[in-house]
């Protein structure tokens, strides 16, 4: 974390004399302004300047701003439209993140030592990298073009114009949402609302959190829609899986609907064909792939035998090729595992290369007369980046642009991309998918479960066991099991054993040290069982019995401590004061935490002593909480591989780290996905973004058996059991998400 972030040691004693407030204020000079908090005002104008907000919970927001002549930093944050709490001269808060009205603006500064300090840091871009202001918010001038940046914590994420200019594309098409959650149509049209659920999830966002002004997410909307929208075309069945896989949904089990059997019903067998045109045949590839189905290999075959003598693809197998087309096919061909280098794809790049104007951008058929436009554009970017080409190779520029330089050139300052001249949505919609760098299919967190839920069935042995290391591997199963959305007790064996049937049988001998006993009740919990007189024994008094309240540990290592943390709190077991500053006390001086306190901090350690921390968090500590969150989320961001994973023990990315890291995320409502993850640096910073997080980088590691690799190979049960609660974005304990779990409740 940069150090510009907090109160120096050597600031803190030369100000020692001064009072609280007066310290801090003249301290944090980058966040200050001299202006009274005032309502947010309607602004338009001429010019136009980017406003980047990362939350405390890493969430990044980017808003256009528009103003005639030049405002102040603090008047374009307020023009943003986000929530403010000004107070005592300083920012104090912005939507949920930082101080309330009724604390002083600086709550997150601890005296004595006033470490840590977090507060509303005030950055600018200079255009390779954020630095803070030499002045207030307040008394800065803002420009045309120019960017500003406030966060809570954590570095703000390198920024590009790209980047930019799909958020404020996303920021228009806000406007037009329906009360339904949909958009097209007044009654809403499925096809226009795939198409903006695409382009959040390009950015990173939730489509379950893209909501209109009525509360009705896009996802409602598509509830609503898909049933009647998926009997029109092979077209429409496969973009509703796409959409579907997006949102994290499941294409087999989506508003009653089985996508991947519908798909059955527009297969001509004989031919491989899927309706009649190669939009029907692209989008069903698409789809099933989505869906993490294979699709037939003659569907495939067909597909690259329909390309013309120039490379190209047209709408129809016998029309001229056209560059919408070949970018959609390519994106197809590349999902179904087509190489790089097959000829297929080689070929069409060239058409590809054939068509492209000298502005950089592409035009639907240059033979046709036609001048480039955003929809094709953005469709032969995502087809070039399918195809493991990139949109800044030299060959992708020609006079000097590019076709993301061309795209930015169509956007308003409003935010729109234009077609013909004038703004519009479709063009909007398809654009920011290709400026965030992200062709299709997007991987589903709702598939993964489900692929891995039917792998874990059958690792379960004939004692009502799972496959692995013994007991803790059995409690892995279940807490997976449950993260998941299955119930642990359904899994029944071969010999009609249980998982508890087996534990039963283990609990005794197991529940020796303090880890054993807090994980083994955290699974008991899990698997709806009475904790307190499970096998004879009381798991929370086996837990306890492991505490010294002078020093305030449970036994010796991390894990001994985090997991009796977890399982106590799972359990509903108040965990002492002493239990949780011993915990802290263990983390190393960057933040993270090793098996022990003085080992090498790792992904693993690290995540499960976060996820005790959430579960002993109380509401009044936000501040103190937030601070150890980022110091240890921080961490994490150290820890990411270029592919996106976290790093385990080996140095690579590990399925099992990137599992438990994200466990760790989840704990704290941290988003896994978007900007703030990119692994694209200042040194590196190119307008060819391409946003890989730890969960895209762990869904990518997922078999088609449904397995994650590890220790045993490509399917490594221990791995999985790991991965699918992180995967799910579910933490430990399972009663902080589900309090039905403790039968407590129920009495």
């Amino acid at each position: 974390m940069r150090r510009a972030f907090f109160v120096t040691q050597e600031t803190i004693m030369n100000l020692q004399r001064v009072q609280y407030l007066t310290l801090i204020t003249l301290i944090i000079c980058t966040s200050l302004f001299w202006h009274t908090p005032g309502q947010l005002r309607a602004a338009t104008g001429s010019n136009s300047a980017h406003v980047v907000v990362q939350l405390g919970n890493g969430e990044l927001l980017v808003r256009r701003v528009t103003f005639d002549g030049t405002i102040s930093g603090l008047e374009a944050l307020r023009r943003t439209g986000l929530t403010l709490v000004e107070k005592n001269n300083g920012v104090c808060r912005i939507e949920d993140t930082g101080c309330s009205a009724e604390e002083e603006c600086f709550c997150g500064c601890e005296p004595p030592n006033y470490e840590p300090c977090l507060f509303w840091s005030y950055q600018r871009w200079d255009g390779t990298s954020w630095k803070s202001s030499a002045q207030g918010a307040g008394l800065t001038t803002v420009s045309d073009g120019d960017i500003e940046g406030w966060t809570w914590g954590y570095d703000l994420p390198p920024i590009t114009d790209a980047l930019l200019g799909a958020h404020s594309g996303m920021q228009w098409l806000k406007q037009f949402q329906n009360a339904n959650g949909s958009y097209g149509s007044s009654n809403g049209n499925a096809g226009a609302t795939i198409d903006t659920l695409l382009a959040y999830r390009a950015l990173g966002g939730n489509p379950h959190d893209w909501r209109s002004t009525n509360g009705a997410s896009l996802t409602d909307a598509l509830t609503s829609l898909a049933p009647s929208y998926a009997t029109s075309s092979a077209a429409a069945v496969g973009k509703l899986m796409l959409g579907i896989a997006a949102a994290d949904g499941d294409p087999r089990n989506f508003a009653k609907l089985d996508l991947v059997i519908s798909a059955t019903t527009h297969l001509d067998s004989s031919s491989g064909a899927y309706g009649t045109s190669n939009w029907d045949q692209a989008f069903m590839i698409l789809g099933l792939r989505a869906s993490r189905e294979t699709p037939p290999a003659q569907a495939v075959t067909l597909l690259k035998t329909r390309a013309n003598a120039d490379g190209g693809w047209g709408f129809m197998p016998a029309d001229q090729s056209d560059v919408d087309s070949t970018g959609l096919v390519l994106q197809a061909l590349a999902s179904a595992g087509v190489p790089h280098t097959d000829a297929v794809i080689t070929k069409a790049l060239d058409y590809l290369d054939s068509q492209q104007s000298n502005d950089g951008g592409f035009p639907y058929r240059a033979e046709a007369g036609n001048t480039s436009n955003a929809n094709s554009t953005a469709l032969a970017i995502q087809g070039i980046l399918a195809s493991g080409s990139s949109v800044n190779d030299a060959r992708w520029q020609p006079s000097a642009t590019t076709p993301i330089s061309y795209l930015l050139d169509l956007q308003t300052p409003a935010g729109a991309f234009t077609y013909g001249g004038a703004a519009n949505a479709f063009a909007t919609q398809q654009s920011i998918p290709a400026l965030a760098g992200q062709p299709f299919p997007f991987a589903s967190t709702g598939v993964a479960k489900r692929l891995g839920l039917r792998y874990i069935a059958t690792q379960q042995q004939a004692d009502g066991s799972f496959a692995g290391f013994g007991v803790g591997s059995t409690i892995d199963a279940i807490l997976a099991i449950d993260a998941a959305g299955g119930v642990p007790q359904n899994f029944v064996s071969s010999a009609g054993k249980r998982p508890l049937d087996y534990l039963a049988t283990k609990a005794a001998n197991y529940a020796t040290s303090a880890a054993a006993s807090g994980k083994l009740l955290a699974g008991i919990v899990a698997a709806d069982a009475e904790p307190r007189n499970f096998a004879k024994l009381n798991l929370v008094i086996s837990t306890t019995v492991h505490y010294n309240p002078s020093t305030g540990a449970y036994g010796t290592s991390v894990y001994d401590q985090a997991w009796a943390i977890i399982g106590l709190s799972a359990a509903g077991h108040t965990v002492p004061d002493a239990a949780v500053a011993r915990l802290l006390a263990m983390r190393a001086s960057n933040g993270g935490w090793g098996f022990t306190a003085g080992d090498t901090p790792d992904v693993d350690s690290t995540s499960i002593a976060l996820q005790a921390l959430a579960a002993t968090t109380k509401p009044d500590t936000a501040c103190t909480a937030s601070a150890d969150t980022i110091k240890g989320i921080t961490f994490l961001r150290a820890n990411t591989h270029p592919d996106g994973g976290f790093l385990g023990y080996g140095g690579s990315a590990s399925a099992a780290s990137t599992g438990q890291g994200l466990q760790a995320l989840a704990a704290f409502q941290h988003p896994a996905r978007g900007p703030s993850w990119s692994s694209v640096t200042s040194a590196t910073l190119t307008n060819d973004l391409r946003i890989l997080t730890p969960l895209d980088g762990l869904l990518a590691m997922q078999t088609a058996q449904g397995g994650f690799p590890g220790f045993s190979g490509p399917n490594d049960p221990d791995s999985t059991y790991q991965v699918l609660a992180g995967m799910a974005g579910r933490a430990y304990p399972a009663s902080r998400q589900s309090l039905v779990f403790l039968p407590i409740t129920r009495r």
